[in-house]
């Protein structure tokens, strides 16, 4: 379930104060405030565009944009977060919201 774990491979901690983990076993990424409550989750088990086959390392930069080590898909994707502007999880809304980042070197590295 969310804040639970099946092997925390990879942690970053990006300038709005958020602490991203990759989950490995979840294919998934799990997002915390630095006090430890779980804001989020993104990603399940597949090679789609936000998917993951056992993600094993994550980074932020300091334009916010996650970089994820999809280990089993042999990339890294890349994402921008765009956070519900009041800082909250409203019920059905997803937190946070995903794109994959858009840049001159597409969304992915292979």
């Amino acid at each position: 379930g969310p804040g639970q774990f099946n092997v925390a491979v990879g942690i970053a901690v990006g300038r709005n104060g958020r602490v991203y983990v990759a989950d490995q076993f979840n294919h998934r990424i799990q997002v915390f405030t630095l006090d430890g409550k779980h804001q989020g989750t993104w990603g399940k088990f597949g090679t789609a565009d936000g998917e993951f086959d056992r993600p094993n390392d994550v980074t932020v930069d300091e334009d916010g944009r996650v970089y994820v080590a999809d280990f089993g898909n042999a990339r890294v994707q890349v994402f921008t977060i765009h956070a519900n502007p009041r800082g909250t999880q409203e019920k059905g809304a997803r937190w946070p919201e995903t794109q994959p980042a858009r840049s001159s070197l597409g969304r992915y590295w292979h």
